[in-house]
């Protein structure tokens, strides 16, 4: 199959988002097992500065969250110009299959 660069651009991207989503599942299980061992409210167990712990982990987590938002940004962007360009394409198709007005007037019966 044949690909554009564009579209390429956007398997990447797609390729992306889901390992970062994969990743942020894992790091997720992990911080609410350990907060469940731990007996820690919500609140008080994700919040950086005071769970020094396990600070990297909701760190990574904020992170992994920003990406994903980033990429999906960037998926949405290429949906748009994507379809601005189907309906530029429609619309040039349809302009070129019109009649084309002449300038001649049209024939009229005898006079």
């Amino acid at each position: 199959m044949k690909t554009k660069a564009r579209d390429r651009e956007l398997i990447d991207v797609m390729r992306r988002y889901f390992a970062a989503k994969a990743e942020l599942s894992e790091v997720r299980a992990l911080l609410e097992q350990a907060r469940r061992a731990a007996g820690a409210e919500i609140s008080s167990f994700y919040d950086p500065r005071t769970n020094v712990s396990h600070a990297d982990d909701i760190m990574r987590s904020h992170a992994l969250n920003s990406e994903m938002r980033s990429l999906m940004d960037r998926a949405e962007a290429w949906g748009r110009l994507e379809v601005a360009t189907l309906r530029r394409d429609l619309v040039a198709q349809e302009q070129e299959s019109e009649p084309v007005p002449t300038d001649e007037p049209a024939a009229r019966g005898t006079e």
